[in-house]
């Protein structure tokens, strides 16, 4: 009985060994980087040849290495751009691309060499000056006509056709409004569109851009633009000031709000006290 026991025991634990061995050699529990990675980010997205800085969260390289351009940069900027490379301090890497970054571009950066293997293999993404709508200006989007034309603004060139096709009117029941283009079909920063149709009096509607990408790069819009639009009431007095009974009359000024535009010398052959 003894010898079974012993025979059992020995039978388990040569079974716990070898698992231990097969979960080791499938990769076994997760490795933890010896240099980890704190910050990665480019600076200075003003200009189209941003500094990507990596901060680590110690010392990665000696003091000789720090303030020299480096023969081989360690690591590679994604598709395919030459980079330069140098360290600001121990702990902080800095990649300058050699030529221009495109406008609404993904760009990933991938450690290589001795610090991929340090840091498992540390890669991330950004995008090269986003596409952003800055807004519409130069018209008053809460009392619009009812063929409005809406000068939209972005942070950079697009393709006018492009912004017909992704940027739309949609009305209070969830309607979607065409747009046609008032401006030319150049690229440009400024595009002027206006509903195919005549927008009813006195509604609310949403102006919305979605997937609309720059003209120089593929990447859309973070995420959709949004603007609250409304067309104005019928011709009507909105509002007279001052109000309320008790108005001294010396030197009195009245102010009388539309809610259309209405030319002063008409309406004043029409206002008596």
């Amino acid at each position: 009985m003894a010898i079974r026991r012993a025979l059992a025991g020995s039978f388990l634990a040569t079974s716990a060994l070898a698992a231990t061995f097969l979960w080791l050699s499938c990769g076994g529990p997760p490795r933890t980087p010896s240099l980890v990675v704190t910050s990665a980010a480019p600076s200075g997205e003003s200009s189209d040849r941003p500094t990507i800085r990596i901060q680590f969260a110690q010392p990665a390289v000696d003091a000789d290495s720090v303030g020299k351009t480096l023969d081989r940069p360690p690591a590679l900027l994604e598709p395919g751009l030459p980079i330069e490379g140098y360290w600001v301090d121990r702990q902080t890497l800095a990649l300058v691309p050699l030529s221009d970054l495109a406008p609404s571009t993904r760009y990933k950066v991938v450690l290589s060499g001795d610090l991929a293997r340090r840091t498992e293999d540390f890669s991330f993404d950004f995008v090269h000056r986003p596409l952003v709508v800055e807004g519409v200006w130069g018209v008053d989007v809460k009392a619009l006509p009812r063929r409005p034309k809406l000068p939209i603004h972005f942070n950079q060139a697009v393709n006018p056709l492009d912004v017909l096709e992704h940027c739309k009117l949609r009305n209070d029941t969830g309607t979607d409004i065409a747009l046609v283009l008032h401006s030319s079909k150049s690229q440009g920063r400024k595009v002027v569109v206006g509903p195919d149709a005549e927008l009813d009096q006195g509604k609310r509607y949403q102006l919305i851009c979605s997937r609309l990408s720059g003209s120089k790069g593929p990447e859309p819009l973070a995420q959709p633009f949004h603007l609250a639009v409304a067309t104005h009431r019928s011709a009507g007095v909105d509002s007279v000031l001052p109000g309320g009974q008790d108005v001294p009359t010396d030197e009195l000024k009245i102010v009388i709000g539309f809610y259309t535009p209405v030319d002063a010398d008409q309406a004043r052959q029409h206002i008596s006290a």
